[in-house]
């Protein structure tokens, strides 16, 4: 920068001289010579506005690098081949969790349905007598009763007749058999009916307990939960792999002009969510950054017409303009400077991230 300082003070010093001078020749001058345009010259960089870092927070291995350091790749170029076919069978795993989850929700559904069709159709036939079994014990009874009624009756007449000596107490005794028979068959049916009634009630009971049951299950939402636990599980997992950058097993450039540097992985070697896979550098945003002393910073202003001459090529010079300027100094070499940003207009390939350039910028008027 001392080049610059010394350029400038003999740039006014020449000027000090033209205005001692008679102002008809200055006016000659003037007529005659071009104003020369002021600039200040500095150093800058070749920069990018746009740099990706890809990473990626999977379980992979690295199967094959297919770019190198520095490297332009255009959009959907292989980077690398990877291998997550853990992770994508994780997936599956959890996709056909979800699908038992939801078959078994639905079986409960239709199951519970049934139950309930089922304690209907009990309930209505045990309060209506309209059970087939408990039915024909019921008309049984009802025969049972009217044979040992009948038989009662008869057994009046038998005891006149046996008092008569009309049948013997042999005859008797056999009569009095089949009148506790038929005493005996009542009783037997009753007591079945009992036993089907009682069957009925438990079923009845088993029923409303497996409906409670089952309903639980729909009503509490248990396996919903665990149905929407799986589908966000699967949602974020596919999120990490539904990206601009990853094609099947390859990781692809997602920027049309690009040069990749930091590669930091080798074939075989699996990814880490704390390492990056590699950096995209998007020659379409390239710029320059230039740090000025702050003695000059005052003459310069955003717009201001800026020339680049690269230090590769210097018969080449590019136009452009201040595009920032920080509103911060900093001190590095016990220099105070301020950052600035310049475009490149009429850019054609040949500048390289982090080529050296010499930046003349034109002062401010």
């Amino acid at each position: 920068m001392k080049r610059i300082i010394i350029a400038l003070a003999s740039t006014m010093l020449l000027f000090s001289a033209g205005c001692s001078t008679q102002s008809s020749s200055a006016d000659a001058m003037n007529t005659q010579t071009p104003q020369k345009v002021e600039t200040i010259d500095t150093f800058g960089i070749v920069k990018s506005n746009d740099v990706t870092d890809i990473w990626f927070d999977i379980p992979a291995v690295v199967n094959e690098v297919n770019i190198k350091d520095g490297q332009r790749v255009k959009k959907g170029d292989i980077l690398l081949t990877i291998n997550y076919d853990a992770y994508l069978n994780e997936i599956n795993s959890k996709t056909i969790e979800i699908k038992s989850l939801k078959q078994q929700l639905s079986d409960t559904e239709v199951e519970l349905n049934k139950l309930n069709k089922e304690l209907s159709r009990l309930k209505k036939q045990l309060n209506d007598k309209s059970h087939p079994e408990l039915k024909k014990l019921i008309n049984d009874l009802a025969v049972a009763k009217k044979a040992y009624a009948d038989s009662q009756k008869e057994q009046i007449n038998k005891e006149s007749l046996l008092l008569s000596g009309a049948i013997s107490q042999a005859d008797y005794d056999e009569f009095i058999k089949t009148v506790e028979a038929n005493e005996k068959l009542v009783f037997d049916t009753q007591s079945g009916i009992e036993k089907i009634t009682d069957s009925l009630n438990t079923q009845i009971e088993e029923l409303e307990f497996s409906i409670k049951q089952k309903s639980s299950i729909i009503n509490n939402g248990i396996l919903n939960e665990k149905i929407k636990a799986c589908e966000n599980e699967i949602k974020l997992m596919n999120d990490k792999i539904n990206i601009p950058n990853i094609n099947g097993n390859n990781v692809i450039s997602h920027v049309d002009n690009s040069i990749v540097y930091d590669c930091g992985y080798v074939k075989g070697e699996a990814l880490s969510s704390s390492k990056k896979i590699v950096s995209l550098l998007n020659l379409d945003s390239i710029i320059i950054e230039s740090d000025v002393p702050e003695e000059f910073i005052k003459d310069v202003k955003l717009g201001s017409e800026v020339t680049i001459i690269p230090q590769a090529d210097k018969s080449r010079n590019y136009k452009g303009k201040v595009t920032y300027i920080a509103d911060k100094a900093v001190q590095q070499n016990g220099q105070t400077t301020v950052l600035l940003q310049a475009s490149i207009d009429n850019n054609d390939g040949f500048l390289m991230p982090n080529f050296n350039v010499t930046l003349e910028i034109e002062m401010a008027k």
